[in-house]
């Protein structure tokens, strides 16, 4: 449905009322998983192990009993992508990307912080510092009466003033609420900063001219629900495809599969919040309960 100025408007994935508690539970025990994550990371020894480890947590909370469990991990130069398939050791101050897809009840969110392994450099302490910064930029323009292009301005302008470039892959989103579509990523898109041309996703997916300005468009009406979801280079670089065979750790199945890096192998940080906008401003979801 296009609203007056041209944007996708929410009208067509609302979050009813009676819904919110318990897309609020699914938010919570995002949370919950970001939190075992981050307090874990430091006594892991690989990728692998820490996939297994969170894997394992989730699986062992009898509250939560998700449809569909989508964790992403990504060091240093990577994208994130499904890195259970990867057993190389952490390194002192690697940077890691971690990413939580969880639907529960019907409920989806998603949640993703960037952390370091040990002792970080201080540019890459700077990375994180600022990519979280946009998170944050972006969430306080997630109001009734503003629009999608509000929120990429904000977290572009925060990204420049970190020295940092914004990642011309990937982009926030709306999430579909109440379907059965497996995949609940809609418009509006939010992109990290306002394309020049064509946008993508690390998938290859490809958003045009169009499809651009009408997400960049589309107001914000109380109920929507976003992830917005910044991602950074720490300097200017390309994001290259990387296609290489990996087992499925059994030795049952050999796979090609596609990995995003940065060219130069400059190092990337990303994180992200589901939130649900509010007639008084947006309800952050995935925020740990201390800081709700």
């Amino acid at each position: 449905m296009m609203n007056e100025s041209g944007g996708i408007g929410s009208s067509s994935y609302p979050c009813a009322a009676s819904s919110i508690e318990s897309l609020s539970a699914a938010g919570r025990i995002a949370a919950d998983i970001m939190t075992f994550a981050r307090e874990t990371l430091p006594h892991i020894m690989s990728p692998v192990q820490f996939r297994n480890a969170i894997d394992g947590y989730v699986r062992e909370q009898k509250a939560c009993q998700p449809r569909w469990l989508s964790i992403g991990l990504g060091v240093n130069d990577r994208y994130i992508n499904n890195v259970w398939y990867e057993p190389e050791p952490f390194l002192e101050g690697d940077v890691v990307k971690v990413e939580i897809g969880i639907e529960i009840a019907g409920k989806y969110v998603e949640v993703a912080e960037t952390l370091i392994f040990g002792v970080g450099r201080q540019e890459d302490e700077a990375l994180v510092k600022g990519t979280a910064y946009a998170l944050e930029a972006g969430i306080a323009k997630a109001l009734p009466g503003g629009r999608i292009v509000d929120m990429t301005n904000a977290i572009e302008r925060s990204l420049l003033d970190f020295g940092l470039v914004p990642s011309p892959f990937g982009a926030g989103h709306a999430i579909r609420q109440d379907d059965e579509e497996p995949d609940k990523r809609t418009h509006p898109w939010i992109f990290n900063a306002i394309p020049t041309s064509q946008a993508r996703w690390a998938d290859g997916t490809s958003f045009d001219a169009r499809e651009i300005d009408d997400s960049l468009n589309t107001s914000l009406e109380a109920g929507m629900c976003l992830a917005i979801e910044p991602c950074a280079l720490s300097f200017f670089d390309v994001p290259v495809q990387d296609t290489r065979q990996v087992s499925d750790g059994t030795g049952a199945m050999q796979l090609r599969l596609p990995f995003w890096r940065s060219e130069s192998g400059g190092r990337i940080a990303k994180f992200v919040h589901t939130l649900l906008i509010r007639e008084d401003g947006p309800l952050v979801l995935t925020q740990p309960s201390k800081e709700r």
